[in-house]
């Protein structure tokens, strides 16, 4: 499966996704030294600093996309994450959370944004 993740952090999850046996094909993080980070470990990823810049141009979409929710989740970054995934038409989207976060409501943005 080919997976692409947003707010990637340094990419532990991404590590995880390829160790399963899925292709990273492209990665959205603003921090310039988690970017670098992320390009020394995946630098067959597609790199972008910009969520809304999701998806990079010349980039096929991936069959799934993994949002990493930071913490505390600014609402800025939840925005950025549902405006990307209505601009995508990937089948499938896995969000990470913590636990600490009431996300009722906002999960149900999100299942609307992927139905969209």
């Amino acid at each position: 499966m080919r997976v692409a993740s947003l707010l990637s952090g340094i990419g532990g999850a991404d590590l995880g996704w390829r160790l399963a046996g899925h292709e990273i094909v492209s990665q959205a993080e603003a921090d310039p030294w988690r970017r670098a980070v992320l390009a020394a470990r995946f630098p067959e990823a597609t790199q972008t600093r910009d969520v809304r810049a999701w998806p990079p141009p010349g980039v096929s979409l991936p069959d799934l996309l993994y949002v990493d929710l930071p913490r505390p989740l600014p609402d800025s970054a939840w925005g950025l994450a549902v405006s990307a995934v209505r601009r995508s038409a990937v089948p499938w989207v896995v969000v990470e959370h913590s636990t600490a976060h009431p996300f009722g409501a906002r999960l149900k943005e999100m299942q609307a944004a992927v139905q969209d």
